[in-house]
């Protein structure tokens, strides 16, 4: 069980004023006997001119915030990028598909055998010649003598 501090307000964990000054007075009288300053007083009997003008902060941002919503830009922007070329990815191997299927087709079409028709060749022609004849002879093959002797 959590105890509280006396000091605190339970609501905010945030100190209340009035308290604060009271438990300062009482820590210094104890600290310092008779030698403690005196505490500003808190009374809000004090006229407007001499009370400091109350600072209003300016809004702020924590550079955590800041770094998600850029980082959550980014994210979205690379998933933009991503799925675009996940569809170009597609298309592409769509396209590929496609093709291949048209060069299978285109190769099984060549592949069946077709019958040709027989050419019409001219006719061939026989023609005499006009060459002699050749008259043939023996060869002497033991009775030559000398290395040009035909006959």
């Amino acid at each position: 069980v959590l105890h509280s501090h006396p000091t605190m307000s339970s609501a905010r964990s945030i100190p209340k004023k009035a308290t604060v000054v009271e438990a300062l007075a009482e820590s210094a009288k104890t600290k310092f006997g008779h030698y403690q300053r005196r505490l500003p007083s808190t009374d809000a009997s004090r006229d407007s001119t001499t009370r400091p003008s109350i600072t209003i902060p300016a809004p702020f941002n924590f550079t955590t915030q800041v770094r998600a919503g850029e980082r959550e830009k980014f994210e979205a922007l690379k998933r933009k990028k991503e799925s675009a070329a996940e569809e170009k990815k597609r298309i592409e191997d769509e396209k590929l598909a496609k093709e291949n299927e048209e060069a299978l087709v285109q190769s099984r079409r060549a592949l069946v055998h077709k019958a040709q028709p027989i050419r019409n060749f001219k006719p061939l022609e026989i023609k005499r010649s006009d060459k002699k004849l050749t008259m043939p002879f023996s060869p002497s093959f033991g009775l030559a003598k000398g290395p040009n002797c035909s006959r």
